[in-house]
């Protein structure tokens, strides 16, 4: 399941954090491989950095997650974040997001895609990141676990912040973006924060909503990967035409939070992709995604009259499956799912119930148990709308944030006696 309560704790009053020896120290200089531009151009960016704040500052809320609208649109609630959802600012000088002239000569670095990012040198970063706020972490390896079925169990070089305050790090890419991936460490004793945001011209961002899975919680065993750090796992599905992807780090201590491994996907990776809310009356199939049974899906738009729907209407028409085995009817979507309403139809002595589950991904799959209401009886009154069929109405209001994918299966030993009449999805 999707963890959304992640938000770092503090530092309780009088507590004190962990030692040198229990965690990454915080000494820039002592563990992190610097960007090599020379003692000159390295205190000239760091002059710049600590320079005056950044009037597009969308501070980070995830650790963590957090960051909600548009931050430098304009129409957004301008409210300044600390990564623990509460709106407080703590962060201490802002970090300059331009890299003036310590940037690769103010190049553009456009990558195709699909991409991944290692985090490993500065090498793919666009010129508009904040390449002298930037640092690399590769010591305490053990301590930032990976997610199962990565190619490591553990994650060896990380980037984080070489000063307090928040720091924006900037992928170009040459085509629209699909699916975003990021995995994430962030220290559990200090407020951290990682924000995702995309642009279709590298100047206004918008906010990516944002599912984050806490696929490694921290803890004492060193034996075991991850020990001492929290380890998430955020994924997003960008809106239709941005081609620019910012990552925001903020926090009060620059070695925590720290990003550790990047992909991103094409739109057209994505299949068929709605905006939402969304309703689909299924009069076509060709709303459902591409990874839907549709060679086991057919529309059935005879003897309406049978088929009532809850306005008083009938349903012209349905989705059902060309034969006896079970068959997912899926939808994606560009942000996570917050509910949904399915009508069914079932005839009263062959139909089965549908099942309802939501993914991340489209891979793994978490059911839902939604509300079931009969709101039209089967019945042998040809002139009232729903005769001879028992017509449902399923309902969620609330579904667990990070989830893009709606799936509702049809099963049951005679292909036509369960019948998908409307999907609404918000």
């Amino acid at each position: 399941m999707i963890d959304d309560t992640h938000t770092s704790a503090t530092v309780k009053e009088g507590a004190q954090p962990r030692s040198v020896a229990d965690r990454t120290p915080p000494d820039p200089t002592g563990r992190r491989v610097f960007l090599a531009l020379g003692s000159t151009g390295l205190f000239a960016a760091l002059g710049g950095c600590l320079s005056g704040a950044d009037e597009d500052d969308d501070r980070g809320l995830i650790p963590g997650l957090g960051g909600s609208g548009d931050d430098s649109s304009g129409d957004g609630d301008g409210e300044e974040t600390d990564g623990d959802g509460d709106g407080a600012n703590t962060g201490d000088e802002d970090i300059d997001d331009g890299a003036g002239d310590d940037t690769d000569d103010g190049r553009e670095i456009l990558h195709d895609l699909p991409f991944q990012e290692d985090f490993t040198d500065m090498a793919a970063l666009h010129a508009s990141s904040a390449y002298g706020a930037l640092s690399f972490d590769t010591t305490g390896t053990p301590q930032f676990a990976r997610p199962d079925g990565a190619e490591t169990e553990t994650d060896p070089s990380r980037m984080n912040r070489q000063e307090n305050g928040h720091a924006h790090i900037v992928f170009g890419f040459t085509d629209r973006i699909g699916r975003v991936r990021l995995e994430g460490h962030v220290h559990p004793d200090f407020d951290g924060a990682i924000d995702l945001s995309v642009s279709a011209d590298g100047e206004r961002w918008d906010a990516l909503d944002v599912g984050v899975d806490h696929y490694s919680e921290a803890h004492g065993d060193e034996d075991e990967p991850g020990h001492w750090w929290d380890n998430y796992e955020y994924t997003a599905i960008a809106p239709e035409g941005v081609t620019y992807l910012r990552l925001t780090l903020s926090g009060e201590e620059h070695w925590t939070p720290q990003l550790g491994h990047l992909e991103v996907s094409s739109r057209d990776d994505l299949g068929t992709v709605h905006s939402l809310p969304f309703e689909d009356g299924l009069a076509s199939i060709d709303s459902l995604h591409e990874s839907s049974d549709l060679a086991n899906l057919w529309l059935d738009t005879s003897n309406d009259g049978q088929f009532a729907r809850p306005t008083g209407e009938t349903d012209p028409s349905r989705l059902n499956r060309a034969n006896a085995d079970d068959a997912h009817v899926i939808y994606r979507f560009d942000r996570p799912i917050g509910g949904f309403r399915v009508e069914t139809h079932y005839h009263p002595d062959d139909g089965t119930d549908i099942a309802v589950s939501v993914s991340t991904d489209g891979d793994e799959w978490t059911p839902v148990e939604a509300d079931r209401d009969r709101y039209s009886e089967a019945h042998d009154d040809e002139d009232e709308p729903g005769h001879w069929w028992d017509n449902y109405e399923y309902t969620a209001d609330a579904v667990d944030d990070g989830f893009y994918f709606l799936r509702v299966t049809l099963s049951g030993p005679e292909n036509w006696a369960s019948q998908l009449g409307w999907v609404d999805v918000w």
